[in-house]
């Protein structure tokens, strides 16, 4: 998926007065990364790939064909080992890819893998279900996750499923927390605890694990999110089929600086920004806000970026939650 870019010229002499107009066209888009993983489960690392209760990672190009499903996989980044069940295991994923004009249909996707690890399981009184956490594992998550949830704490649940060998069998999303999803299931599957169960208990042993995203007080990212769904609820895919939606700007400007801002800026160079934009099934912009925005313009462009309207092709009802990373590069005449 590419972002929208808009670039701005300044030349300004030393003496200058007036500032030149921006420029009145955009430059070549700026790639995105990853799209977001909607559902999709993975084989467990061979034990070979590390210390039981560890995390290996690999990075894969994943192909689509014009339904929606997977038509290749290829190791970009592979793991000894595994790479043929992970392949596997993938064509059976879904994704909310979305596009700007034209729809590429290959994409690259980073994996987690966990090296399986038995938890402790003691017979006890009762009929339910208890888990302590005994080793804690968390995969690093994705750099835009700070500029997506800034300042917030997100709290999601996951199923935790074990079997009678103490080894993790499946975790599963109750109320996942999207974009993160990945991270948190591959440390829930390379996590150990202490399970106790009752007497009649039969495996699967089963249970709820709460996690906690806290962005409250990390520093500001200027890593640009995925498109995400909107309303989430409705990103509901058939197994094994991703939700492809085609965006077109039909109508709206880019934003400009204000003159007076980019006299002050007219040594930095180039400046970036990104703003999230709300666009619903109809192609109306439902909000706006800054994700890493430029103190002095963020207002402005706010409500240029509000007037866009798209032509947007998917799922009747589903809108989209898009980033749009700005690009001003600044120069100073001579």
């Amino acid at each position: 998926m590419r972002a929208a870019t808009a670039l701005v010229a300044l030349m300004a002499g030393c003496a200058a007065s007036t500032v030149p107009p921006t420029l009145p066209s955009p430059p070549p888009r700026v790639p995105h990364g990853e799209p977001l993983r909607l559902s999709g489960e993975l084989p467990p690392a061979p034990a070979s790939a590390g210390p039981p209760g560890t995390l290996v990672e690999g990075r894969y190009e994943v192909c689509l064909d014009n339904g929606g499903r997977v038509s290749s996989v290829k190791p970009l980044e592979s793991i000894a080992g595994a790479d043929e069940a992970v392949i596997s295991a993938l064509h059976g994923w879904s994704w909310f890819v979305v596009h700007e004009e034209q729809a590429p249909s290959c994409f690259p996707t980073t994996v987690h893998l966990a090296v399986p690890s038995p938890s402790l399981i003691s017979r006890q009184a009762g009929s339910g279900v208890f888990a302590t956490i005994v080793h804690n594992v968390m995969a690093a998550p994705p750099q835009w996750l700070a500029s997506a949830y800034a300042g917030k704490i997100v709290d999601g649940m996951y199923k935790v499923c074990i079997g009678e060998t103490g080894l993790v069998q499946s975790v599963r999303p109750i109320a996942g927390v999207p974009g993160a999803d990945d991270v948190f299931i591959a440390g829930l599957r390379a996590s150990t605890w202490d399970l106790r169960v009752g007497p009649l208990a039969v495996a699967p042993f089963c249970f709820g694990a709460p996690v906690r995203l806290d962005q409250r007080n990390l520093p500001a990212s200027v890593a640009v999110p995925p498109p995400l769904p909107d309303p989430p609820e409705l990103a509901r895919p058939e197994h094994g089929v991703s939700i492809v939606m085609l965006l077109h700007r039909v109508a709206g400007s880019f934003p400009h600086l204000p003159d007076e801002l980019k006299l002050r800026l007219r040594d930095a160079g180039t400046v970036y920004a990104s703003y999230r934009q709300c666009i619903a099934a109809d192609g109306s912009v439902i909000s706006v806000e800054p994700l890493h925005g430029i103190e002095g313009a963020d207002r402005d462009a706010v409500a240029v970026l509000q007037k866009w309207r798209y032509e947007v092709r998917g799922p009747a009802g589903l809108g989209v939650c898009n980033p749009v990373a700005l690009a001003y590069t600044i120069t100073r005449g001579r």
